[in-house]
């Protein structure tokens, strides 16, 4: 068993909950609109957050996976084709 489902024996719970407390989500953004906050733009901004921190790791990935190639001793053109 993966630690994650570990987590979840102990912590979790299955239910449906994509459609439960919808009144009480649409009262809790007319809130913070209520006090200024701008829940697209704060969507926004968690967007491009997100979009460049994957794009960073992403990159990171990359070049690891490079600088693996590079080390590897075997070049297709040593390579012969039976």
């Amino acid at each position: 068993m993966t630690k994650l489902q570990r987590l979840y024996q102990d912590h979790g719970r299955l239910a449906r909950t994509i459609d439960a407390g919808v009144d009480e989500a649409a009262e809790v953004l007319r809130g913070l609109a209520g006090v200024g906050v701008d829940v697209d733009d704060v969507g926004r901004t968690l967007e491009v957050a997100g979009v460049a921190s994957f794009h960073e790791s992403s990159a990171g990935v990359l070049d690891a996976l490079e600088a693996k190639a590079r080390e590897l001793p075997v070049r297709m053109s040593d390579m012969r084709l039976s």
